[in-house]
């Protein structure tokens, strides 16, 4: 299980404000951590599901 930060994630996305890409990411985030976290898997799948058109 890989966890990436909001920071990370902004970047896999192509944002530079965090603030921004907070409401945009898709993918769930991890419930429990003091800092705002997302595996790795949910982002990918996310990106996928935005490539073919499947948007939330």
């Amino acid at each position: 299980m890989v966890l990436l930060t909001l920071e990370q994630v902004a970047k896999i996305y192509g944002f530079t404000d965090k603030h921004k890409a907070k409401r945009i990411i898709g993918a769930p985030r991890v419930s429990g951590e003091h800092l705002v976290m997302y595996y790795l898997g949910d982002v990918a799948t996310d990106i996928v599901k935005r490539r073919i058109g499947i948007v939330r």
